[in-house]
């Protein structure tokens, strides 16, 4: 089937499949009974187009080395020379007879032929190119393997000359695929991890040294060839990471949720596939080397770990399981290829097998617990439309639109682990839905909706609810991530002479290990709720490398307090700690990016307030030891709050906002350090002028935050004053009963018609003839688009025509339908998506939110990349609609392929409606942009205030 995966392959394809949709719509006017026009002339340009491409190809088979393309290659151009031939074969045909009906069979065949052919063709030539890559790859992921035997320093030496110049080629090399790739998450992927493989080298390094200037006698020995080996390990996954995204031909977008179903099943189903082939390798002691069987256990265990990973924190057994499986493996394929006997393997093959049980079980466990973590996720997402159109109805009756709103409360009280007891008291109390459980028990339609109304506000505030659960536990958990870190570098760097200095030292690293862990815990819960896939996946990748190198840490601490004199352990100890500072760094700026700077900073206010209460209360009693901690809290928290107002301002263009901005955070800024001096003023010295002095810089610091959050809110509308009074009716008072005079009617003269209401456009209904796979994103789309008003607003227009043509085209690619409809409507969808993806682009050129638009401006290349590629999957689809030469898989393949991108046009679609929306109010006025976004709801909302007001009590 043809893949697109590069910008070449892409460019070469789409003016092939432009040729070939033209020769099946001749095809179609044929079956109609029309005669054919003469096809010499278009055959001839698709002839001389592959005969340009046999003679490309034919030369690089001849000049290459390459085993595989010389394997790959001639197939794919004997493909292309049949089908050039059957094309001429056809015009021949045609020629002699317009109506030929063989000369239409054969055209159809030709032109998917010339289709696959060029795809295989390209794909064969492009696999060559990424082999010589990987080999690259591979060369210096074999020569950090050799680091576990780098014994002297001036090994290290060698190791470094040799390892960063082949590091940097191979940065070169990678960083030029990504930028052939067309899609932007397997760019991001492979980028991604080419970078965090560079970055761990410095680790490398350092853990190198230390390990070499530790003596071999040194009980601090085995911890420092586990520094080395962290590093090492984590390098070289990093570097099959890099392996791996480069092979992907394909993408395919699960959706924007942190754990995706779907592809939990997908991988589960891999692994349960490798790992029957991986046992069977593993119980076969005779088992040729490098074998088949071989290669699907090393399969198995990089899926476990994809498994892992996808699970999310539920998964983090299984990746564990998954290495160490890895490792068993490569044990057990080293024997054999020695050429061991079954008696000396036993011993491995029993390890490896025992590992293989565990990696199923922890899967098993994966599987139950991200499922359960996915379903959680999505019961807000999915229910909340359903609970809204349910609410907005007075006269819907009880029963699904019921059932979803208690779907969502039951979601809301699952928030509850983001929370403190207070609010996660209020949280239960705001999901309660007792009485409409009671009424739906009972059938009381009349007291289901009465609960309802009651509970409608309640299911309005619970995403807010939420997402400000999230936004406090950041607020309240990182504005303090380096005090733990603080503590436990202190406590290494004890004196000898302190007796109690392994214990201080066990403490803070007890304590520093449960603050790691629960920064990475928190940026694993918090940012699905405020964030986008891109960054809830960034954030998942830096709160596990928190995790990864907090051990780390305390164990080069430990080195370093056994023995303070050892110069490399001091250095890796330093670095360590630097690269952990970095890395919640990191996850502090994304997890901040990600929700709205103004509630931020609000959250960080209302605790400051809190603080400031509790100074107040406490200097009363002159309470110096609860005093300090709270002044101490509140300048933590105005520093947070200068942090997000700095990103803030780095991130828009908006030059108004910016200063307005600016100014707020120099106030700021001269508030902090005079709250700090009042406080250690305090602390000297508890007298009513430095109590006042204390408590005054305490509500001076607040007013300065409030004026950072003030500064980051949207412009409030004026108020404008209220119309005058009506003037009274004629005939009252002065002007007497009698009335004004009639004006006689004019005959000629018919009165204004009303203003017609917007044509409301109907998305068709389910039925067996739609393909549901296609039918529902479609709908999807439709019901997101088909909240805003499409009056006014040229991209919800062009989305929901997008989405009514892709139900059209559920319909159309079930077997008897029309080649020639299919490929007028993939044309159509196209025509649209480019049209949505300009549309997004004028948006994002006018937003001044730097992050919105980079964005926007992703999607917008997604939406366009996906759109060429869907037209060239219709017409594949189109060469072998109803066709009787074409194998079951070859169709089922083809169907899948057109599925799966229909899939994720509609998602990015739906997601640059969203952006566009958000962007809508970082977009100034004076910009001249007419796009309107006019929400139904309101006036659903105020239809249903209206009925429940008319309604007696």
């Amino acid at each position: 089937m043809p893949v697109f995966h590069t910008k070449t392959i892409e460019s070469i394809l789409e003016p092939v499949s432009k040729q070939v949709a033209q020769l099946v719509i001749l095809h179609e006017e044929g079956a109609d009974g029309n005669a054919l026009p003469p096809l010499d002339a278009p055959i001839g340009v698709v002839q001389k187009a592959v005969a340009n491409l046999q003679k490309v190809g034919e030369e690089t088979v001849q000049e290459s080395s390459d085993l595989l393309l010389k394997r790959d290659m001639p197939p794919a151009l004997d493909m292309v020379q049949v089908a050039s031939e059957s094309l001429g074969k056809a015009a021949m045909l045609i020629s002699a007879d317009p109506f030929s009906v063989e000369g239409r069979e054969i055209l159809i065949k030709g032109a998917r032929g010339i289709l696959q052919g060029t795809s295989d063709l390209l794909l064969a030539f492009d696999q060559g190119e990424v082999r010589k890559l990987i080999k690259q790859v591979r060369a210096v992921l074999d020569y950090i393997g050799l680091a576990d035997q780098v014994i002297r320093m001036e090994d290290v030496v060698t190791f470094l000359k040799s390892l960063s110049p082949s590091l940097t080629r191979v940065g070169q090399a990678v960083r030029a695929r990504g930028e052939e790739l067309t899609s932007l998450v397997h760019r991001d992927l492979l980028i991604g991890a080419l970078e965090r493989a560079i970055n761990l080298s410095p680790q490398l390094i350092s853990g190198l040294k230390l390990f070499v200037n530790t003596a071999p006698d040194d009980a601090n020995r085995a911890q420092a060839a586990e520094q080395r080996d962290l590093a090492q390990v984590n390098m070289q996954d990093e570097l099959r990471e890099v392996i791996r995204v480069l092979q992907l031909v394909h993408y395919d977008v699960h959706g924007w949720e942190p754990i995706s179903l779907a592809e939990l099943k997908r991988l589960n189903q891999n692994l349960d596939e490798q790992m029957v082939d991986a046992k069977r390798w593993i119980a076969d002691t005779n088992a040729s080397p490098g074998g088949e069987g071989e290669r699907r256990a090393r399969e198995a265990a990089q899926t476990a770990a994809q498994l892992g990973q996808a699970a999310g924190a539920a998964g983090a057994p299984l990746v564990a399981a998954a290495q160490k499986f890895g490792v068993e493996t490569e044990r057990l394929a080293g024997l054999r290829n020695q050429g061991v006997d079954a008696a000396g393997q036993k011993s491995q093959q029993l390890a490896t097998l025992q590992s293989a049980n565990e990696v199923e079980e922890k899967a098993k466990q994966a599987m139950e617990q991200g499922s359960a973590a996915a379903r959680a996720y999505h019961k807000v997402r999915d229910n909340w439309q359903a609970a809204q159109q349910w609410l907005a109805d007075s006269s819907a009756p009880s029963g699904a639109g019921s059932k979803a709103v208690g779907e969502v409360l039951e979601a809301g009280r699952s928030a509850g682990a983001l929370m403190n007891a207070k609010d996660r008291a209020e949280m239960d109390r705001m999901a309660a839905q007792d009485v409409l459980d009671a009424a739906i028990k009972n059938q009381d339609a009349a007291k289901a909706k009465n609960a309802a109304a009651q509970l409608e506000p309640r299911v309005d505030a619970l995403k807010n609810t939420m997402e400000e659960a999230a936004v406090a536990a950041l607020a309240t958990e990182f504005s303090d991530t380096s005090s733990a870190l603080k503590a436990l570098s202190n406590a290494t760097y004890q004196p000898m002479s302190n007796p109690n200095r392994t214990q201080l030292f066990v403490a803070k690293a007890a304590i520093f290990a449960e603050t790691s862990s629960r920064l990475a815990g928190l940026g694993r819960l918090a940012a699905p709720q405020v964030g986008t896939e891109k960054e809830i996946k960034e954030a998942n990748k830096l709160s596990a490398r928190l995790e990864e190198i907090a051990p780390a840490i305390v164990k080069a601490g430990r080195i370093v307090l056994q023995d303070p004199e050892n110069k490399p352990a001091k250095e890796h100890f330093e670095l360590l700690k630097e690269e952990w500072t970095q890395a919640v760094d990191k996850l502090a700026a994304n997890l901040d990016s990600c929700a709205d700077a103004g509630k931020l900073v609000r959250a960080l206010e209302l605790q400051m307030i809190e603080d400031q209460k509790d100074v107040k209360s406490h200097v009363s009693t002159n309470d110096v030891a609860r005093v300090l901690p709270s002044a101490g809290n509140m300048a933590r928290r105005a520093h947070r709050v200068l942090m997000v107002a700095k990103r803030e301002a780095e991130n828009s263009e908006d030059p108004v906002y910016v200063n307005n901005l600016k100014q707020a955070f120099n106030v700021l800024n001269t508030k902090v350090q005079p709250m700090i001096m009042s406080a250690k003023g305090y602390a000297q010295s508890q007298n009513p002028d430095s109590t006042s002095t204390l408590v005054n810089s305490g509500e001076d610091l607040i007013a300065a935050v409030s004026a950072v959050r003030e500064a980051m809110e949207p412009p409030k509308e004026p108020d404008f004053p209220a119309p005058p009074s009506p003037p009274p009716a004629y005939g009252s008072g002065a002007h007497g009963a009698s009335g004004p005079p009639q004006v006689p009617d004019d005959p000629n003269e018919g009165s204004a018609p009303p203003v017609p209401p917007e044509y409301e456009e109907e998305f068709p209904s389910d039925d067996s003839d739609a393909d549901q796979d296609i039918y529902l994103p479609a709908k999807e789309l439709f019901d997101e688009v088909n909240k805003w008003m499409a009056k006014g607003n040229s991209l919800i227009d062009a989305a929901k025509k997008m989405a009514l043509l892709m139900a059209e085209m559920s319909r159309l690619v079930q077997e008897g339908g029309d080649k020639r409809e299919l490929i007028r409507c993939a044309h159509e969808i196209v025509k649209y998506g480019q049209l949505v993806a300009k549309l997004s682009r004028e948006i994002s050129a006018k937003c001044t939110d730097k992050r919105i638009k980079n964005n926007m401006t992703g999607s917008s290349q997604n939406i366009e990349t996906i759109a060429t590629q869907f037209r060239i999957l219709s017409t594949v689809k189109a060469t072998m609609l109803n066709a009787k030469d074409v194998s079951d898989d070859e169709a089922a393949q083809a169907h899948e392929m057109l599925v799966h991108n229909a899939q994720n046009l509609m998602k990015y679609v739906k997601e640059v409606v969203r952006e566009a929306n958000a962007a809508n109010i970082k977009i100034r006025a004076d910009t001249g942009l007419t796009i309107k976004w006019i929400p139904k709801d309101q006036q659903v909302k105020q239809r249903r205030r209206k009925t429940r007001k008319s309604q007696p009590n």
